[in-house]
């Protein structure tokens, strides 16, 4: 799954000259006695039924085959559902200290970090959105 705002992008790449040639080139590069193989699952296929996923987004466009994996789709389902969940647990720990500087800042003011033990900090948050939750 592609981050939306890489949508545009990703299908402009992925349709250009330069991909399909790295792609090629990847999916080569699984060829061993004969078959073309899923790096993941290891099972052969026939290479049209191989796809080639990003296991970043961080060199894309400049990727190298190392960035890159063979897949059958089955396994390419799986990677993109990993990778967005791992976005969105990224995310959502990001909102929580957000959340969680917000709310010592209120508290303890500016600088909190300096003068407090930042795990005691987070059990009183974590004890104040429980009874915040109680009232709603």
């Amino acid at each position: 799954m592609v981050p939306k705002h890489m949508k545009e992008e990703y299908e402009r790449y992925i349709s250009s000259l330069k991909w399909k040639q790295k792609r090629e080139k990847a999916i080569e590069g699984t060829f061993c006695d004969g078959k073309y193989w899923c790096q993941r699952c290891g099972w052969d296929f026939d290479k049209s039924k191989l796809e080639v996923h990003h296991l970043n987004y961080d060199s894309f466009g400049k990727e190298d085959t190392c960035d890159l994996a063979v897949v059958c789709i089955r396994c390419h389902e799986k990677l993109d559902k990993s990778r967005a969940e791992k976005a969105r647990t990224k995310s959502d720990n990001a909102l929580y200290e957000a959340q969680l500087d917000g709310w010592a800042t209120k508290v303890y003011g500016e600088n909190w970090q300096d003068y407090n033990d930042i795990d005691s900090i987070a059990q009183e948050f974590e004890e104040f959105l429980e009874s915040k939750n109680e009232y709603w």
